[in-house]
């Protein structure tokens, strides 16, 4: 079973891989075409307006509301220890050569 597991998440990386790089080279176009071919739906937008959004959350209980912030708290607070035990670091392993650790924030993409 182990080789078919790792045959089957190299097929699932290639498989993203193809999708992320046709996204990325497509935009828009390429997004519409898997949500029709994984989903089967074709939206007039993807984007959601302001007022959209809100009528969303609208129609959430509550308490669904308020266990994702607290699981959203805990994920952050977990994110935060666990920077905060790996830090940077830089060594000169021969002349010249440095080598090291840096962490950068990674950002989300700007939205209009």
């Amino acid at each position: 079973p182990g080789a078919e597991v790792t045959a089957s998440l190299d097929q699932v990386r290639e498989t993203v891989a193809g999708v992320i790089a046709d996204v990325r080279e497509r935009g828009d176009a390429a997004v519409r075409a898997y949500s029709e071919k994984f989903d089967r739906w074709s939206p007039d937008a993807f984007r959601l307006s302001a007022e959209e959004i809100e009528k969303i959350v609208a129609s959430v209980p509550r308490q669904v509301i308020d266990d994702i912030r607290f699981v959203q708290d805990q994920v952050r607070s977990f994110a935060r220890h666990q920077l905060d035990s790996m830090g940077e670091f830089e060594v000169e392993t021969l002349p010249g050569v440095r080598l090291g650790q840096k962490h950068i924030p990674v950002r989300a993409a700007d939205r209009p």
